[in-house]
């Protein structure tokens, strides 16, 4: 009788010991992911639609490479459609 009272303590203490492991396996998941992501991006300067029409002489440019170039940062560009 006594020996049974024994072995579901040590049961309770073990399915405890499980659950705080398994708590403590979760947190670190989570505060690693958030890590993670806080830490994602590609470092790129924010995209932005450019559209107008480039003339030359007057004229419509219909084939083509246009260079912008900011006053900070890499330039970008774009072809004609």
């Amino acid at each position: 009788m006594i020996e049974a009272g024994l072995q579901g303590l040590k049961l309770s203490l073990g399915s405890r010991w499980h659950r705080s492991r398994r708590r403590e396996g979760v947190a670190l998941a989570v505060v690693l992911t958030l890590g993670l992501l806080s830490g994602c991006g590609d470092g790129r300067p924010e995209r932005v639609a450019v559209s107008g029409v480039v003339l030359i002489d007057g004229k419509p440019l219909t084939h083509g490479s246009v260079l912008f170039v900011p006053g900070q940062g890499r330039p970008g560009g774009g072809g004609s459609r």
